[in-house]
């Protein structure tokens, strides 16, 4: 919901796919096949405002750091999926 009307409504935004890692978690159960695990999942604020929730790639997990910059990609998983994955710009690794 809309943090200022509550609004369910939603609507397409184009993004540069840049943003800062505003919170992480790493889930250690349960494993799908379709992921590494322990795997790192990330809360980015995306620059045009919005949030998004995926997994990071490429990164150490004692490396990540609120306000670190990442960028999002798309990588396929084991079942086929298209889903989001941030990491470091421009694929770098830490």
């Amino acid at each position: 919901a809309c943090p200022a009307c509550r609004s369910f409504s939603w609507d397409t935004v184009e993004s540069a796919r840049r943003g800062t890692l505003h919170s992480w978690t790493v889930i250690h159960h349960p494993q799908d096949p379709a992921f590494d695990y322990p795997l790192a999942v990330g809360l980015i604020d995306l620059a045009e405002g919005t949030r998004i929730v995926a997994d990071i790639a490429g990164v150490e997990h004692d490396r990540l750091d609120i306000g670190m910059e990442l960028e999002v990609c798309f990588a396929e998983h084991a079942h086929g999926e298209i889903l989001p994955q941030l990491r470091l710009p421009n694929g770098g690794a830490a």
